[in-house]
């Protein structure tokens, strides 16, 4: 709010065309400017799920129902959360992906020799289901797929871990942070990145991961990361050790294709900040 506040009277002054805000509080004061400023387009984007449950349990929710209701263009990350827009607040929303740089992340680096399993997460956050992710490993070593696991993210690890995620403790590397020059390298020399978070709206690090080339493990929740993978880039799974291990499998065998890396590659192209995604949010721009 205090951002907000600091910047609505240099935004009056500069007179600028838009105003693409990306938290409450600007798109609020862009929405009120807009106003007062005829010509300048007030544009936010959510990037979250727009629930009015959660929302209205929040401090600024006063400001949030004004965006909603106020500003010109309400941009979401995935079509699921356009539709929960619609759902709960009866507004319609612009569905407007995020982006990857394919040339950033574009490493040439090969797999590693055995099969390294990715998982590029906040550890402690429990919808991020690390433990899931130790439960497959486990469960693939003792199938005798010989896998090491990456973790790769803040926090630690919870505490309240089952027995079979404990046994899948062997053999795994943790990174506390990685800059993206280091993410890249480890996207590339994985074999699978591993996401099976919930209630993750898009899912920037399986997008981020295909564009070096590595297939990915996201759940089938008809959420973000779902949406993106596809039978040649990825496989789906339910929130269980077992189909984690089970989709694991299936990915480790579809990173043995050599073909699989271009595929990846290609799907994450149809994300491209610079000819694809940039362009769509530019014509929100556009007087409409």
């Amino acid at each position: 709010m205090e951002f907000a506040a600091r910047c609505t009277l240099p935004v009056l002054a500069a007179r600028p065309d838009v105003w693409h805000a990306l938290s409450p509080a600007d798109a609020a004061a862009a929405s009120l400017v807009a106003k007062v400023r005829p010509g300048m387009r007030a544009v936010y984007t959510e990037v979250g799920f727009p629930s009015k449950p959660s929302h209205d349990r929040r401090a600024d929710r006063r400001l949030y129902n004004r965006v909603v209701r106020d500003i010109d263009d309400f941009l979401c990350l995935s079509q699921p959360a356009s539709d929960l827009l619609l759902t709960d607040y009866g507004r319609h929303g612009v569905t407007m992906p995020a982006g990857v740089d394919i040339r950033r992340f574009n490493s040439t680096q090969g797999r590693h020799p055995r099969p390294v399993l990715l998982f590029p997460a906040a550890l402690g956050e429990s919808r991020k289901n690390v433990g899931l992710v130790l439960e497959a490993a486990a469960l693939l070593r003792q199938a005798g797929t010989d896998v090491e696991l990456w973790l790769v993210g803040p926090g630690t690890l919870p505490s309240d871990l089952s027995e079979l995620a404990r046994q899948g403790m062997d053999n795994v590397t943790v990174h506390r942070t990685a800059d993206a020059d280091e993410l890249q390298e480890l996207y590339a020399t994985a074999w699978v990145t591993v996401l099976p978070s919930q209630a993750e709206v898009f899912g920037l690090v399986v997008l981020e991961s295909m564009a070096c080339g590595t297939p990915a493990v996201v759940l089938d929740d008809g959420l973000g990361p779902s949406l993106m993978v596809t039978p040649e880039t990825g496989v789906k799974c339910e929130a269980t050790g077992a189909s984690v291990a089970h989709a694991c499998e299936q990915a480790i065998e579809l990173a043995r294709d050599p073909q699989t890396i271009e595929r990846c590659k290609a799907h994450a192209a149809s994300y491209d900040w610079d000819t694809v995604v940039t362009p769509m949010i530019i014509s929100r721009y556009q007087p409409q």
